[in-house]
């Protein structure tokens, strides 16, 4: 399976510096839904070269990528067809099939699939509830609150990992903040991380917080 050249990414896939507000604006293609109807994926590959050379987000934008179930399949068999071809078409859109691309567009399927389901839909999620809970409540420090969070958007790069705790969490991680389902280990951690430097600026060597791994290990001695 080829990769896709820095070349092709910087066209055609959100760049890694941009926020996460303009990552949610970036024109990502939709993706067809699981279906049923099972396609030969023989027709994905072709013998002939690429005819389509030049493409940017925009131009792509406006055809759906396949299905997860397409996909895994491909991925499953690309080592069976991939070395034979020269280029991959878009056999799911039956108006694309006279339009061969370069191989590496699998990569680009699967990628933007990916950033999709885990980047993507989090990240509208805590936008909606951001917005939503911003017009709900009529505390101005709640509205302040969510402000602040928007703003922060702003400026969060959607890639890379979160500085400054323990565990180099994806920064995605972050989203579930904005929800009311987020207390995950890497959550609670990064809280008590927090606290722990609460309790270092104030000078308090009394106390020392145990993360909930100790208490794990504590259940496994009795």
């Amino acid at each position: 399976m080829s990769s896709i050249p820095a070349q092709g990414w910087a066209h055609i896939l959100p760049c890694p510096t941009l926020s996460v507000t303009h990552f949610l604006r970036f024109p990502f293609p939709s993706q067809l839904p699981k279906s049923s109807t099972k396609q030969d994926l023989r027709t994905f590959w072709s013998s002939k070269k690429p005819n389509v050379l030049e493409f940017t987000a925009e131009t792509l934008k406006d055809l759906p990528i396949p299905s997860a179930a397409v996909l895994s399949a491909l991925i499953s068999t690309a080592h069976t067809f991939n070395h034979e071809s020269s280029s991959i078409v878009y056999a799911h859109l039956p108006n694309r099939l006279h339009f061969y691309y370069p191989p590496w567009f699998l990569d680009y399927w699967i990628t933007v699939s990916s950033l999709r389901e885990h980047v993507k839909v989090p990240w509208m999620q805590a936008e909606l509830f951001l917005s939503a809970n911003g017009a709900k409540w009529h505390s101005s420090e709640f509205c302040r609150l969510c402000q602040s969070a928007q703003n922060a958007l702003l400026c969060l790069p959607w890639c890379g990992n979160i500085h400054g705790f323990a565990d180099n969490a994806p920064t995605v991680t972050l989203a579930s903040y904005l929800s009311r389902n987020w207390l995950s280990m890497t959550h609670i951690n990064q809280q008590l991380n927090l606290l722990r430097q609460e309790l270092s600026q104030v000078g308090n060597q009394e106390y020392e917080i145990l993360g909930p791994d100790f208490f794990t290990k504590a259940q496994w001695l009795y």
